[in-house]
């Protein structure tokens, strides 16, 4: 049996044999020492923070057992790997993941990457530490959209956030003809909006600088059933976009994929300037 396949209590057994085979009686780390269990626990990284909680400290780097590498990539039955199952819950169990050699690119049957599914959950520190470790802000599904379009279609502010910051592309359009913020203004239509989706909806507007949702010169029908909104989109798509907010867009997209708001720092520009340029006014 290879020992990736081995359950976690085996792992820790492995490493007591290890211990007792390699550790001299006389080192301080020698079972009869009383501290291998500690040794043995640090070799988790997962586990650390426990110990810490306990003030134990971490035994020399030498000590620790190098750790077991599972099938990090492996695929179901869906080409889903760990990782795509964990960027819905939890930022740890990413970090773990990605530590361990986790694709952060992996595509699932409907070419889904782990990306998209932190977005459309909102898990906003796991949309964080995907792009952080390489994860591609502009990846593609089979419907050509981007983890932007699957946060801003359920109005996930703080995903749709985050992704801006990274350099998602705002005017991508997927096989449908759909944009992010159209997708966003298929769910105010149905009258699910709060005022989240509404900053939502206003951020990725900053952002785009002018858009058009209008076909023929008459809105969507969808939209013609809400008066209200339907009016506040014409006037908005009517309006053409200003040289400042044009150029705004211009000057992001010329940044490329990157942590814009350390590209900004480093322009020489106003403070007011940056500001406006990251979509904080």
């Amino acid at each position: 049996m290879p020992l990736a396949s081995l359950a976690p209590w085996a792992h820790c057994w492995l490493m007591f044999s290890w211990l007792a085979v390699n550790t001299p009686r006389s080192h301080p780390l020698n079972l009869g020492g009383g501290n291998s269990f500690v040794c043995c626990w640090w070799s988790f990284p997962q586990r650390q923070q426990e110990l810490g909680y306990l003030g134990v400290r971490p035994p020399p780097r030498s000590f620790l057992l190098p750790p077991l590498h599972p099938q990090v990539n492996a695929l179901d039955g869906y080409n889903r790997t760990a990782l795509h199952y964990a960027a819905e819950k939890d930022e740890t169990c990413v970090e773990i993941l990605l530590e361990y050699g986790a694709n952060p690119n992996a595509l699932d049957g409907n070419k889904d990457t782990p990306l998209h599914w932190a977005a459309f959950k909102n898990n906003a520190e796991c949309v964080r530490a995907l792009l952080e470790n390489g994860a591609l802000v502009n990846a593609r599904d089979y419907n050509n959209d981007t983890p932007l379009s699957w946060a801003a279609m359920k109005g996930n502010l703080e995903s749709v956030s985050i992704l801006l910051d990274f350099g998602a592309e705002v005017r991508v359009v997927n096989l449908k003809g759909q944009t992010p913020i159209s997708r966003l203004v298929a769910l105010l239509v149905r009258g699910l909006g709060t005022e989240r989706e509404d900053s939502c909806f206003d951020l990725l507007h900053r952002a785009i600088g002018h858009f058009e949702l209008r076909k023929n010169g008459s809105m969507p029908w969808e939209v013609t059933r809400d008066q209200q909104l339907c009016e506040k989109l014409t006037l908005l798509c009517s309006a053409p976009g200003t040289l400042q907010t044009l150029s705004r867009y211009a000057v992001r997209r010329s940044l490329g994929v990157r942590f814009l708001p350390e590209a900004v720092k480093q322009l020489p520009l106003p403070t007011s300037l940056k500001e406006y340029v990251l979509l904080l006014s």
